[in-house]
């Protein structure tokens, strides 16, 4: 699923620089008419009325100033412009195809901030499990500064990391694991020349799914 932004010649020096590189979808025309017919997936004469309602919705007799909110508005359209409103009317007229994104989400799991370690419902860790960056929940609320999505995961990946390394340090070192699915896997509690007696005391993931 994608749309198209359309900007006239007025406004090209005010694009950011994600608009100049050579990946970009773009399409380029001397008029409108000619623009919405190289558009994909577009109904040309429906494109057009709409751009020709939006000109027509421009509140003019405000004045443009791309540093603030100006109030610069469309008036009469079913979903209104409220800022920065600029006729479509100096060629060339371009086009650039862009899609949705996810930044990071403003949920996740609950962990301990000392150790990054996930915790459950109650409180409570749970054994093993460790997170960071957006999975992590409770960080922000209605909007984010710019920049904290990274910070946010170094700082709580360098937390979580370490609490996981500290952790798996005081593990035992014989500790069982659950085998892959639909795979044997066993180790052999049997020492050189016991006997078939001792070899049968091995742990099979066949058995019980552990080894």
């Amino acid at each position: 699923m994608f749309a198209w932004q359309i900007f006239d010649a007025k406004v090209k020096a005010q694009l950011r620089d994600e608009y100049k590189i050579r990946q970009v979808t773009k399409v380029t025309a001397e008029t409108l008419e000619e623009l919405v017919t190289k558009l994909d997936d577009v109904d040309p004469e429906a494109a057009l009325a709409e751009l020709k309602a939006y000109n027509a919705a421009v509140q003019t007799d405000i004045a443009f100033n791309p540093n603030v909110k100006d109030g610069r508005s469309t008036k009469g359209l079913a979903i209104p412009k409220s800022n920065w409103a600029n006729t479509l009317d100096t060629p060339p007229f371009e086009a650039y195809a862009v899609t949705c994104g996810v930044t990071f989400s403003f949920g996740g799991v609950k962990i301990d901030p000392q150790t990054g370690q996930v915790e459950d419902q109650a409180g409570q860790g749970i054994r093993g499990l460790y997170a960071a960056g957006e999975l992590v929940g409770g960080l922000f609320y209605h909007n984010y500064p710019g920049g904290t999505g990274l910070t946010s995961g170094a700082v709580f990946g360098k937390i979580a990391g370490a609490g996981a390394a500290s952790r798996s340090r005081s593990w035992p070192a014989a500790a069982t694991w659950p085998a892959p699915s639909g795979r044997r896997s066993c180790r052999s509690r049997s020492t050189p020349g016991a006997g078939a007696r001792h070899s049968r005391a091995s742990a099979c993931s066949a058995r019980d799914g552990r080894w």
